[in-house]
């Protein structure tokens, strides 16, 4: 409900560590939204790179899986939250080998992590078999995707500010000032 949205939103807006905002959200994500599994990806030079994972989706980091993240790719160009009940059908187009046997019908749902009107990423979740995900599950992932997105950058930004800081002291060092 509310109150652990609140206390989610509480926790990640108050993490400083980029690695720490990455687990918050991926395992945040699928609790709020009771899906099984979540995908927390990054735009990094042009390419979109699972930095997160959690439950079923706990990727090898780095590797993006074709699905999940075609259909991540999709909101980081439209800016806008998407949903669907099956995620390979929505995606056939896109996907180049299927095998009928491997995936069942796998619902999905992914918001945009957005800096203002600049993508930086994007946060997915799956459902169990054609699991229907609704307007309040998506915004849900929209307010946890708008608050991650902030917490990201800062903590980003806390980080290349504390990487300065240190290099100014051990210049300072060198020094003997």
């Amino acid at each position: 409900g509310a109150h652990s949205l609140a206390g989610i939103l509480q926790r990640i807006n108050q993490s400083l560590e980029v690695e720490r905002v990455l687990h918050l959200l991926a395992t945040h994500a699928a609790q709020l939204i009771g899906g099984s599994g979540s995908t927390v990806f990054l735009l990094e030079n042009g390419e979109l790179i699972a930095a997160a994972g959690a439950g079923s989706e706990k990727v090898m980091v780095g590797h993006g899986q074709s699905l999940t993240e075609s259909f991540a790719a999709d909101v980081v160009r439209s800016h806008r939250p998407r949903r669907t009940r099956d995620l390979e059908a929505m995606l056939r187009g896109a996907t180049a080998t299927r095998n009928e046997d491997e995936i069942g019908r796998v619902g999905a749902i992914a918001a945009p992590l957005m800096i203002a009107d600049r993508p930086i990423g994007a946060l997915v979740v799956t459902g169990v078999a054609a699991q229907r995900f609704s307007d309040h599950h998506e915004q849900l992932l929209v307010t946890l995707a708008t608050h991650g997105a902030i917490a990201l950058e800062n903590a980003k930004l806390y980080r290349a500010a504390a990487q300065t800081a240190r290099g100014v002291l051990d210049q300072a060092d060198e020094h003997g000032v």
